[in-house]
């Protein structure tokens, strides 16, 4: 699919989180995960339904909870999984509940296919991944029938909210605790964009927003991939298996066959000796040579494409562009329009305090609620925002 289909979702998507941010920062968290829903709706169905991306966030969060160590109570207890088909199910409630949520979530998917195949059958329609599989049907390699493009196309949809929702929830966080990089930032912002809203293609001149999205990525992982569970709340709890399939050796330590192996995010985003201080946000090390990550030219870098967290080799995130896009256009309009404080006790006058790392227990991590206050930068940006959105 074309970027520029991508570039002019998130545009439009941009301005409606700032209306939604400046009415009501209490609802920051919801407005973003709302917003990276429906693009990723329009983008796999093209489907603008508000009501399409609240059931996306639904099959997402119901989905991460089954497949998280930390979530069902199956994945506490696999010894549950022995209890004999006879049992009723009336003595198992996780069975009964995770058959339903299986069913809404096939229902969900293959009813968008299928609106898909119909808007198709009725006209011309806009471009979106589904539309894809039906006009490329037979030569897309690994997707067989009409179930397995519907769950494809779903999964892409999960992926595309929550896991792209998590690190904007962190650049919040972010500009809640280093106020300075917000300062410059929007000092960036303002002296290319000026009086009109950023886009896309304004990318290249704004290595400091770059240098902003790709620390929040390193300082805040939304899959840090740690252990299973540990009792220290600074640290991640939950992480994604991987198998070997043969023995192998690594850094002179024997791995054998079947052995299941973290790749520990979080520790690779930690290393002092690649990034040093690396408790800290500082995006400066993305953009001073004295730094070991930086690097030339920074009209190209710091970009997100590459980073570890997206995996390597055959297994490497397909979505790593549709990722950057998403980003660097939501959080340069939101530098160029708004900015974001801690939010100040009506009594005591008192800034409350935001956690340090207080983030919840599922495979893809995301911040637990706050509070926070987003002001508009200034009356005209706003109108700005308010007419064209």
């Amino acid at each position: 699919m074309p970027k520029e289909h991508l570039k002019a979702a998130c545009q439009s998507a941009a301005k409606q989180l700032i209306v939604r941010l400046l009415e009501d920062p209490s609802t920051f968290q919801a407005s973003l995960e709302a917003c990276t829903s429906g693009i990723s709706a329009q983008m796999a169905w093209d489907d603008r339904d508000p009501a399409v991306a609240q059931e996306t966030l639904w099959v997402t969060n119901n989905l991460l909870c089954r497949i998280s160590p930390d979530g069902a109570i199956l994945n506490k207890l696999p010894s549950l999984r022995s209890i004999p088909a006879w049992v009723p199910d009336i003595f198992q409630p996780w069975k009964i509940l995770e058959e339903a949520r299986c069913k809404r979530e096939r229902a969900f998917w293959e009813g968008q296919r299928e609106k898909v195949r119909t808007n198709m059958g009725n006209g011309p329609t806009e471009r979106s991944w589904t539309k894809t599989f039906f006009t490329s049907k037979g030569t897309l390699p690994g997707v067989t029938d009409d179930t397995e493009a519907a769950y494809a196309v779903g999964m892409l949809a999960v992926i595309g909210s929550v896991l792209v929702s998590s690190p904007l929830q962190s650049f919040f966080s972010a500009m809640c605790h280093y106020p300075e990089w917000q300062v410059k930032a929007q000092a960036e912002v303002d002296s290319v964009c000026g009086d009109r809203m950023p886009t896309h293609d304004d990318i290249q001149k704004l290595p400091i927003v770059r240098a902003i999205i790709r620390e929040t990525f390193r300082w805040r992982s939304p899959v840090p991939v740690g252990t299973l569970r540990l009792p220290d709340a600074s640290k991640p709890r939950e992480g994604v298996p991987h198998a070997l399939r043969e023995d192998d050796i690594y850094n002179k330590h024997f791995i054998p066959k079947d052995s299941v192996v973290f790749a520990l995010e979080w520790a690779m985003n930690m290393d002092e000796s690649r990034y040093p201080d690396p408790t800290s946000f500082r995006p400066d090390r993305w953009l001073d040579a004295t730094f070991p990550t930086y690097r030339e030219p920074l009209t190209h870098h710091p970009a997100l494409t590459g980073h570890s967290g997206f995996g390597w080799g055959r297994r490497t995130c397909i979505g790593q562009d549709y990722t950057e896009v998403v980003h660097l256009t939501l959080v340069s309009a939101i530098l160029w329009s708004c900015t974001i404080t801690k939010k100040r006790d009506r009594k005591t006058g008192r800034e409350i305090p935001v956690p340090w790392y207080d983030f919840g227990p599922f495979a893809i991590v995301r911040p637990n609620g706050w509070e926070l206050d987003v002001r508009p930068r200034d009356g005209a940006r706003g109108k700005v925002v308010g007419r064209e959105g």
